[in-house]
């Protein structure tokens, strides 16, 4: 006696029970065709496209010495009913190039529907005392997700321990804006400690008029690796002339230093009619005026000081966060100090020169009005 199978596939197209019959015709001397009857059902979390399924934690290497390169696993899995076909896999972020393939990468990668790719990293950290992440990059033609990221990280002996919350600045300034209108800034959140920080909810309290809303809308939980960073793209629309705005912005993570943080979000409604020349800071020890504003080829930066400041930046940023221009680096003098900003080349628009002075930091509307 013989036996042969009969692969037969099912790919539900929607969410419901399936049922056919599978005939089988045959010289079988009991002379009636068999019938098999077919059963299964389409669930919604089963996607008939391609799509990368990829662990959210980090892989991560531990504590390693510098003299030692140990490897990891990693996978990834075809969730989907289709091929996956991975186009290109590269490490986007890599602190000191630490990790690395110690085989060679070869693209297109096919995964079959349900199976898994399976490929290693070596870590081989060079300094001690040091956090170290990566971020592979995974391009593929994953319906939902095309681009996913595998993240890594490791460290050496005398790093510091467990996931940290730090600001970039303790109070973002989004200057003078006139009323009715938007403005966006960024607040920078960073993570120095030595594991991934897991971000589990932003929100915004204590926010007069609902002036400031988080511009975009986070999936949580997420991770900032170890020496990584995020920006919080934030607007600000005032609704009252003259009226000075100020924000709490809350975060909730696994920080071990603070499991909820909090920042601080500032900004002025103004008519319209005139832009302010000069800003200084609560104690008025530290003026920055520019002079014309509105202007059209060029402005004279002043800055006013009672004291002395080293290490001192200006810098001309536009309204998406971008530095555009390096006016001064150096130290600030007491009394009077003056530099020239040639706008002949900047298209007309509103921008933001930003003074930072040790533990100072003051942001001046610049409108440029050709």
């Amino acid at each position: 006696m013989e036996t042969r199978s009969i692969e037969v596939q099912f790919k539900p197209n929607e969410e419901r029970e399936f049922d056919d019959f599978l005939n089988v015709a045959s010289n079988a001397s009991n002379g009636s065709p068999l019938s098999i009857q077919l059963q299964g059902r389409g669930g919604k979390n089963v996607s008939v496209e391609p799509e990368i399924s990829i662990q959210s934690d980090p892989y991560d290497f531990g504590t390693v010495n510098v003299s030692s390169s140990p490897t990891l696993d990693l996978k990834f899995m075809n969730a989907g009913l289709q091929d996956l076909i991975v186009d290109s896999l590269y490490f986007e972020s890599n602190t000191d190039n630490a990790f690395n393939f110690p085989n060679i990468m070869q693209t297109p990668i096919v995964v079959k529907e349900g199976k898994e790719y399976i490929f290693s990293v070596r870590f081989a950290p060079t300094e001690w005392g040091k956090n170290y992440s990566a971020k592979i990059k995974v391009v593929s033609n994953a319906k939902k997700n095309p681009i996913a990221y595998i993240n890594l990280m490791g460290k050496t002996p005398g790093a510091s321990e467990g996931p940290i919350i730090s600001a970039l600045d303790d109070t973002t300034d989004l200057g003078i804006v006139k009323i009715e209108t938007t403005t966006k800034g960024y607040i920078g959140i960073t993570n120095p400690g030595s594991q991934s920080l897991k971000i589990q909810n932003i929100f915004i309290k204590d926010n007069p008029e609902d002036a400031f809303v988080i511009d975009t809308t986070f999936e949580f939980p997420f991770f900032i690796l170890p020496n990584e960073s995020l920006q919080i793209p934030i607007q600000f629309t005032p609704i009252t002339h003259d009226a000075e705005y100020i924000a709490t912005i809350g975060i909730f993570s696994n920080a071990f230093n603070a499991a909820a943080y909090y920042v601080y979000v500032r900004g002025v409604g103004d008519s319209g009619t005139s832009v302010r020349e000069t800003i200084s800071n609560s104690s008025h020890t530290l003026q920055l005026q520019a002079i014309p504003n509105p202007t059209n080829y060029s402005s004279t930066i002043t800055i006013n000081s009672q004291k002395f400041y080293s290490s001192t930046t200006v810098e001309l940023y536009n309204l998406l966060g971008k530095k555009i221009l390096d006016i001064y680096q150096g130290n600030i003098v007491v009394g009077t100090n003056q530099f020239n900003l040639d706008a002949s080349n900047l298209p007309t628009g509103q921008y933001f020169i930003i003074l930072n002075a040790e533990t100072e930091k003051l942001s001046l509307p610049l409108i440029i009005a050709k």
